[in-house]
């Protein structure tokens, strides 16, 4: 089975409700996502719903339905659902070669290159750049900081009180959906003497 079909797996779902006794209605086909109501049939916003499954590495994942009684668990972008050239891969090929330059002395060289492909991302389309605010902290004073400490640190981001707790996860490819290493391994090895040996060693990479 294809573990990126989670929608058509059986999943335990289970709900949280304080206030008043509720259902649910999810629509599985890719995801889990659904609408709780009460028993008169009005929305429940603010209400945390649970999926439980084996197949989950936290396997148990939460959300909180928004204002309008909403939930998705998880969804998954069409291009990951199937198809060819959709699933993750991660490939290593390797080479190497000894040259003997003098007697006793000998040169190594290897070369390394592993890829990476298909890597995806999670993206929470209920909030946006906008929902985050920028904030700053003042750095403790301290002997052992730079300068002392006393300084701000900045680049931190609070989500606002509306869109806290907020999820509606969508899974889908990164960007860059490859990574590549290329290396090469150099080295001159030399026998000296009563056992006596020495390797000095040049590595340079590229991503």
């Amino acid at each position: 089975m294809n573990a990126l079909g989670i929608g058509r797996l059986v999943m335990a779902l289970g709900f949280m409700l304080l206030p008043a006794t509720a259902r649910a209605q999810a629509a599985l086909s890719g995801g889990i996502a659904g609408v709780v109501r009460d028993t008169t049939g009005a929305v429940l916003p603010g209400v945390t719903v649970e999926a439980a499954s084996p197949v989950l590495i936290e396997k148990v994942r939460v959300v909180i339905t928004d204002s309008q009684g909403q939930y998705k668990v998880v969804d998954y972008a069409d291009e990951l659902k199937g198809g060819w050239g959709a699933s993750p891969y991660l490939w290593q090929v390797q080479a190497a070669a000894q040259h003997e330059l003098l007697a006793n002395v000998a040169l190594n060289v290897g070369y390394y290159r592993t890829w990476h492909g298909n890597i995806s991302l999670t993206d929470n389309l209920a909030v946006t750049a906008s929902d985050f605010t920028p904030y700053c902290i003042t750095a403790p004073a301290n002997p052992r900081l730079p300068g002392g400490g006393g300084y701000p640190v900045c680049g931190l981001y609070d989500v606002s009180p509306s869109r806290f707790g907020q999820v509606q996860n969508l899974v889908t490819f990164a960007p860059d959906r490859s990574d590549v290493f290329n290396g090469v391994d150099a080295h001159v090895s030399a026998r000296f003497g009563e056992g006596v040996s020495s390797a000095p060693a040049l590595r340079p990479d590229k991503r």
